[in-house]
């Protein structure tokens, strides 16, 4: 498995095949706290629940955007995309100073023109083979529009749960990638699936972008390299408290993360890969959705007194470390608080 290189990573997925593990939770929120940190953020929103979306504007917004002709959503970004090697800059919305290229459930609709295209990649006529080349790369072309448009120090790529065509078309546009898991036995067993869709999509990407070379078409590396995976404990076990929960479940989403992701030998002591265990979320999600915020800006008019407000603190801190760190590895210089 490859490691992530010095050049500084620009577009970070966040990625895995099994549904409520925390992706557009944990992508909201990293958003959120790198803007807080001064960063220039960029999010798009590649799942079609489009739950990033819902969270970022409201239900009004989000119709006008996938109503409007063109749509001012993904699906319009990736429609302009597919039919002309002269891309337009897709439609950003500015959401407090977060961009946000909003999601679409009409995406859904694209799982069989993405996975026809990757196959006319490699088809012998031209005329079949650009076309597909176009909308396999649109994902690719739409995050460089973005991130050069708004000048973004990090581009977010919230992604659905499954190993469709649009997931890949998607990590060929990351150079990164972050595995939200949770502390249970169905993710632990879902990253064997994880590592080998990842193993071979990359595997056919560099055939493909050999092909885009030949044809003078912009195409990614296709890096997206495994920057490490993050715990979301975002419920109370009734039968086991925090510790428990940690001790029964971190050596064994250690051992599954290195063996079936990373392809190499699990660490005997604390896991490095493991970019944070989030407990602080017990709670607080559900005045996170009321009060349409991150859960480390929830107030006491939020609903967030006793327990609540020392879970924000703990959240704030939390979130913070792990936006920092994710900002080392990637290269990406973090500015520190006054």
């Amino acid at each position: 498995m490859r490691h992530i290189e010095e050049a500084a990573v620009k577009t970070i997925a966040f990625f895995n095949s099994r549904s409520g593990v925390g992706k557009s939770v944990l992508t909201y929120h990293l958003a959120w706290m790198f803007h807080h940190l001064g960063m220039r953020v960029a999010v798009a929103d590649l799942d079609p629940q489009a739950h990033l979306t819902a969270a970022l504007i409201d239900e009004e917004r989000s119709e006008e955007c996938s109503v409007a002709q063109p749509r001012k959503t993904i699906l319009g970004a990736i429609e302009a995309a597919s039919q002309s090697a002269r891309f337009m800059i897709p439609h950003i919305e500015e959401v407090n100073g977060i961009e946000l290229v909003p999601g679409d459930v009409g995406l859904a609709g694209w799982e069989d023109p993405f996975a026809y295209a990757w196959r006319d990649c490699l088809d012998d006529d031209p005329r079949i083979a650009t076309p597909a080349l176009l909308l396999t790369t649109a994902i690719h072309n739409i995050a460089e529009l973005v991130r050069s448009e708004r000048n973004a120090d990090v581009l977010l790529l919230d992604l659905g749960s499954s190993l469709g065509a649009i997931q890949r078309a998607a990590l060929v546009a990351a150079d990164a990638i972050v595995v939200p898991v949770a502390p249970d036995t169905p993710s632990k067993l879902a990253l064997s699936a994880v590592g080998r869709a990842i193993d071979d999509w990359r595997t056919q990407w560099d055939i493909r972008r050999t092909i885009c070379d030949a044809r003078g078409m912009s195409a990614p590396a296709g890096r997206f390299t495994p920057m490490g995976y993050v715990v979301l404990e975002q419920a109370a076990n009734p039968r086991r408290g925090g510790f428990g929960l940690y001790t029964l479940h971190a050596a064994s989403l250690a051992r599954a993360f290195h063996v079936e992701v990373l392809r190499d030998e699990p660490p005997a002591d604390a896991d490095p890969m493991c970019l944070a265990w989030l407990r602080h979320l017990r709670g607080l999600l559900n005045l996170h959705v009321e009060a349409r915020k991150p859960v480390f800006d929830l107030k006491a008019a939020d609903g967030a007194i006793g327990s609540y407000a020392a879970a924000v603190v703990d959240a704030r801190a939390a979130f913070e470390n792990l936006a920092r760190e994710m900002g080392k590895r990637a290269g990406i210089a973090v500015p520190e608080r006054d």
